[in-house]
């Protein structure tokens, strides 16, 4: 079976839940992956506990229904995820993707760092990332700019 070619969001796409909708309103299946101009994005569900702005990193914070680490929102945790794509509010849970690999910029500043470090969300402040201070520290990328707060995305998950 081969890649999913067609989508029906747009990666900066955020949709409210909806339970009287198939999927309760999500437009795509939670932790379908997609490929664009040499970036990956995951499609995942927004906790609705914290406000996010696209750019800022967000981290898992649970498993969805069938074991997989779907829920993601703005409080730090050692488990980094992506660079939301678009906006989402608090107080409702919503749907849309992250940007888990390649080259993004994020909306705040590198906590700590240099160009070339390994970066973890492990210690950082909520909606970025920071130094690896540690060989356990989850990595999520390597600092390539941080005047310009880009980073080289490899989030494991």
């Amino acid at each position: 079976m081969g890649q999913k070619q067609i989508f029906w969001s747009g990666l900066t796409e955020v949709v409210t839940q909806n339970t009287s909708l198939p999927n309760n309103g999500a437009k795509e299946q939670l932790g379908t992956t997609r490929e664009e101009n040499q970036n990956s994005y995951k499609y995942v569900q927004f906790s609705g506990t914290t406000a996010a702005s696209a750019g800022d990193f967000v981290c898992y914070v649970a498993k969805g229904s069938d074991g997989n680490a779907f829920i993601v929102d703005k409080a730090n945790t050692n488990l980094g995820a992506g660079v939301a794509m678009g906006a989402i509010a608090s107080g409702s849970v919503q749907y849309g993707w992250i940007q888990i690999k390649g080259m993004a910029t994020l909306n705040t500043a590198f906590t700590t760092g240099a160009d070339n470090n390994t970066m973890t969300s492990v210690g950082a402040t909520a909606g970025t990332i920071a130094v690896a201070a540690a060989v356990t520290n989850a990595m999520v990328g390597v600092a390539y700019d941080v005047a310009g707060k880009k980073v080289l995305l490899d989030c494991p998950y």
